[in-house]
């Protein structure tokens, strides 16, 4: 999970203060967001709603507000529902530096941390969410989980295989293998920032790569 960007300009068909999913709502939510969940950062195709960063049932005056909609996967939608409308807003935080999101491959869990020591609600409750999206396991939906880990888990080692490369040989080639991974479009960022601060070499080359969305906010 990473900052992200949203267009200022709400759709038009927000302005009847009706319907919160209409097309021009989905279309410029797919463009602002890279076709991507914004909370696991998977790419959706059909399988998508449009989520409410503060739920209806809490907060039905913010229905239609355009700074409360996101792109997410049916998976997460799901996972978050109604129960985590005190997350960090991603539309104002970088997440990716107030949370640290790794693999425990010894655990064969993802792991998530404050990356400082103080308190806040909103991080508590993201890294409950991302937990339960990464790691939550359910009598009904297992099989589902366990496929979704193992995706997550095969892409995070072609980034890791890639930065070992790097390592191994320090040229230009590798170094584009690495930058296509860090593009704004592609999966697991919050992951792949949280590999980049772990070396020295890989923070000196590839943080600029990393700062997604800082100019548009």
């Amino acid at each position: 999970m990473i900052q992200i960007y949203k267009s200022p300009t709400p759709p038009e068909s927000l302005e009847t203060g009706h319907q919160y999913n209409g097309q021009d709502v989905q279309k410029q939510l797919f463009a602002d967001q890279h076709s991507k969940c914004y909370i696991c950062e998977r790419t959706v195709i059909t399988n998508y709603h449009i989520d409410h960063l503060c739920s209806q049932s809490q907060h039905p005056n913010k229905t239609t507000d355009w700074k409360n909609l996101l792109l997410s996967c049916s998976y997460c939608n799901q996972k978050k529902s109604n129960s985590y409308d005190q997350i960090i807003n991603p539309l104002k935080h970088p997440i990716e530096t107030l949370i640290k999101q790794e693999v425990d491959y010894q655990r064969n869990v993802a792991i998530f941390e404050a990356s400082n020591d103080k308190d806040s609600v909103g991080i508590d409750e993201t890294i409950k969410l991302l937990s339960a999206v990464f790691n939550g396991k359910t009598p009904a939906r297992q099989v589902r989980e366990e496929k979704f880990y193992e995706y997550f888990l095969s892409r995070i080692n072609l980034f890791q295989k890639a930065c070992n490369q790097f390592l191994e040989e320090i040229c230009e080639q590798n170094k584009r293998i690495v930058c296509e991974f860090l593009k704004e479009d592609q999966k697991f960022l919050g992951f792949k920032y949280s590999i980049i601060q772990s070396n020295q070499t890989l923070q000196k080359t590839f943080l600029p790569f990393c700062q997604w969305n800082r100019d548009e906010n």
